[in-house]
């Protein structure tokens, strides 16, 4: 990866190279959840216990490019932003597939801890 303080364009924007994941280092589990565009697993980076989200493509060029736009978006904001409370981001990469790496918080879905808390 170098010096580590290169910068990679990842869609429109630049991504720092420490958060420039290995896809031959990554391994993925079984699904732990999914929504319209994306689905969740639990996987290892590095010897890590990780969360491993994978975007869908799409199937169309305007589909691909507003997910792509999307994928930029997100990890942009997930590698400026750091707090206790938040899931911590461990890095992302586009190819093979765009891929979204955060650490892995166990107990189940905030979903699910919420209707537990509050009703």
């Amino acid at each position: 990866m170098g010096s580590g303080n290169e910068v990679h364009s990842v869609g429109e924007f630049s991504l720092d190279a420490k958060w420039i994941i290995d896809p031959k280092q990554l391994f993925v589990g079984p699904k732990i959840g999914e929504g319209a565009h994306a689905k969740v697993y639990e996987g290892k980076y590095k010897n890590q216990n990780i969360a491993v989200k994978i975007i869908n493509k799409g199937e169309t060029p305007e589909e691909i490019s507003r997910r792509e736009a999307r994928f930029g978006r997100e990890v942009a904001m997930l590698s400026k932003v750091q707090h206790k409370n938040l899931v911590r981001f461990i890095g992302a990469c586009k190819e093979p597939v765009m891929v979204i790496v955060t650490e892995l918080l166990l107990g189940g879905t905030l979903r699910k801890y919420l209707l537990s808390k509050y009703l």
